[in-house]
């Protein structure tokens, strides 16, 4: 923590480093509760999705990814964003699906794969209890701007216990992998665990 702190002048810090590589403070002038994510690689994919969504939520009037305050690149990749208030194992099992469901069809439809499917993932904001999606480090175009499908494979797997077949074996990816993925979250708020767990790849 103390190698962001020079950027955040602005903010205090409360001492709590156990979600690192979040952190919780709040700004000095405002009293805003926010969270700080700290990342040693680049979050230039992460800044391009947040962009590109803000634009269609505008539109949509629909803010079902987290306020950004501020964004800090080249030299630090850090984002200010808002604090939220808890996680998704203390809302309903049914709500929680649901509302998933839908940020998934939202971001299918601006073009983008989610790919990155963990309850860490998603929260609750502070102000209106609305489920927000807070990390998109693993977010790929798979339509360009003409909407024609773009192939997305990597060759290095990154789904974390939730991950799709597909993204396991470096196959070809599409929308029905979020969903297969959505379907691992849900046997894991049901059960709370995966068969899977622990096991070597």
């Amino acid at each position: 923590m103390a190698a962001i702190q020079p950027y955040l002048k602005d903010y205090k810090f409360d001492g709590n480093e156990s979600l690192a590589p979040y952190y919780t403070a709040y700004n000095k002038k405002t009293s805003k509760q926010v969270i700080v994510k700290y990342s040693t690689g680049s979050m230039d994919q992460q800044k391009e999705v947040y962009n590109r969504l803000w634009k269609n939520i505008v539109k949509a009037r629909w803010p079902c990814i987290n306020k950004i305050y501020e964004m800090f690149e080249p030299n630090v990749n850090i984002m200010v964003m808002d604090k939220n208030v808890s996680g998704i194992r203390s809302v309903a099992f049914d709500k929680v699906l649901v509302d998933i469901l839908k940020i998934l069809e939202f971001l299918h439809e601006c073009g983008y794969l989610y790919r990155n499917m963990s309850p860490e993932h998603f929260m609750l904001t502070a102000e209106e209890y609305k489920l927000v999606v807070i990390d998109f480090k693993l977010a790929r175009r798979y339509t360009d701007i003409k909407g024609n499908h773009i192939d997305v494979q990597e060759t290095v797997y990154r789904g974390g216990d939730f991950g799709s077949n597909s993204q396991l074996r470096h196959m070809p990816e599409g929308r029905k992998d979020d969903l297969e993925s959505l379907g691992y979250l849900a046997l894991f708020l049901l059960s709370g665990e995966l068969p899977w767990q622990g096991m070597s790849r």
